[in-house]
């Protein structure tokens, strides 16, 4: 049972989520003996090692819950997952940020049950409620489904309904479209800038009053990604840290994120200017938790951080941003990515020896292990390994990549191309000024800035 679903999910619970899970299953089916035994198992293995024998599936067909049907394991452990799931879309429901929706969800029983005074009493308390609430994009087309559902799903009995609850629904209409098109258009950019796809031109529609937060957050970034000013660039930051207290979770996300892949974007056209203010953002955003709460601080936003530090030399906020926000990484990865992100640093500082001994681990995850197999020839080529040997481990990693059919082609050819020009630097047969104008035209390329410098030490040894 170590790597089954019903185990993947209970791992994700924290202690107090646990404990309510407890209670909730010792209230709505504590008449499942069998199933309840196999939890109150699992529980106390819930934070341990993925493979202690007593997951074992044997184990616990004989030993928990003693029996000699091989099947029962599964289907106790299938009903478990089942509750699980309930458990967390009803906790998810029940809670404050839920409240409007759950309400709505009374709102639409009543109106199919026909209860016409439930609906009206109800009907301007989620109005209220809407209106003072800071409201996501997905709020707006919940709010458009309850003013259509007031206007047109009545009763037919009454022949009269209030005009105004259509102009509502249609006001609120209005002001979704013009939001979803901003956001399509500023994802589309954005996707676009990242995978090269070419993409349908979208037509933004003229401004809908009363202008929102999020729209005019949406539209600013809209402007920026139309060009590669530093100006509009400095707005959107300085609206942002402003008003993001009256944006959407999501939204807030979502500005942080798109600010940082426009700067990205323009950084490896050579723009380092943009590292620090970069940078900043990235830790505003980890500081006031938008980067971390309700999902996992991905490796490539822990890489990304820390190269960023690298960069412009700030060694100790890199450091940092690994001890204060690793634990925020997946559980499956977070060991492999900081132990990485600590020997990058130890490798940037000129801690070689320290760099290479955490490089040469045997890294798990494919892309984590090819990006410690360039840096441990980085980490030869720094100490003054023979050439030769170099040579041999550069045709090693060459090949592996060649195996590795499961790797995303822009992050292997950004690898090829990385070889491809340590072996020109090894062989010192071409002059400088060729190889730099190769390095310059292969893109995508790994570990370009330190190729750079390595290249101004080149002296070429012609044959």
């Amino acid at each position: 049972m170590h790597n089954t679903k019903l185990l993947t999910l209970l791992r994700t619970l924290k202690e107090e989520e646990l404990k309510a899970f407890s209670k909730y299953l010792n209230a709505l089916y504590g008449k499942h003996k069998a199933a309840m035994t196999l939890f109150q198992h699992l529980k106390k293995y819930q934070s341990t090692d993925y493979n202690h024998k007593r997951l074992d599936k044997a184990y616990i067909q004989t030993k928990v819950l003693k029996t000699n049907n091989e099947r029962r394991v599964s289907n106790e452990a299938s009903q478990l997952y089942d509750w699980l799931n309930e458990f967390l879309v009803w906790r998810r429901i029940k809670s404050e940020d839920y409240k409007i929706r759950y309400q709505q969800i009374l709102l639409e029983e009543y109106r199919e049950r026909r209860i016409e005074k439930f609906v009206d009493r109800l009907l301007p308390s989620i109005e209220e409620q809407y209106a003072k609430s800071i409201k996501t994009t997905q709020d707006y087309l919940n709010e458009i489904e309850m003013y259509h559902q007031a206007y047109f799903g009545r009763f037919e009995e009454r022949t009269v309904v209030d005009s105004t609850i259509f102009n509502k629904g249609l006001q609120a209409l209005q002001q979704a479209y013009y939001i979803y098109i901003l956001k399509y258009a500023c994802e589309a950019k954005i996707r676009q800038g990242v995978v090269r796809e070419n993409l349908k031109e979208i037509t933004i529609p003229d401004e809908i009053e009363p202008f929102s937060l999020v729209a005019k957050m949406f539209q600013l970034l809209h402007q920026l990604y139309e060009g590669e000013s530093l100006d509009s660039f400095k707005e959107v930051q300085i609206f942002y840290k402003k008003n993001y207290a009256e944006l959407p979770i999501d939204e807030q996300r979502f500005t942080v994120v798109a600010l940082i892949n426009w700067g990205g974007k323009l950084m490896r056209k050579g723009r380092i200017d943009l590292a620090s203010p970069l940078l900043d953002l990235y830790r505003f955003g980890l500081d006031i938790g938008i980067l971390t709460k309700g999902v996992f601080l991905t490796s490539m936003m822990m890489n990304n951080i820390v190269s960023l530090a690298i960069s412009i030399q700030k060694f100790d906020i890199a450091r940092e941003i690994v001890n204060k926000y690793g634990d925020f990484l997946n559980p499956e990865t977070g060991l492999e990515t900081k132990r990485l992100a600590r020997a990058q640093i130890y490798f940037a500082e000129g801690h070689i020896a320290n760099a290479k001994q955490l490089f040469d681990y045997k890294y798990k995850y494919p892309l984590h292990d090819i990006k410690a197999k360039a840096f441990s020839i980085c980490c030869m080529f720094e100490s003054g390994e023979d050439y030769e040997i170099i040579s041999n481990k550069c045709k090693a990693f060459s090949q592996y990549l060649g195996r590795k059919n499961t790797l995303n082609q822009g992050y292997a050819l950004g690898f090829r191309n990385f070889l491809s020009i340590l072996r020109k630097l090894i062989d010192k047969t071409e002059p400088k000024d060729k190889i730099e104008a190769d390095l310059n035209n292969r893109n995508p390329i790994y570990l370009k800035s330190w190729l750079l410098v390595k290249l101004n030490t080149y002296r070429a040894i012609y044959a």
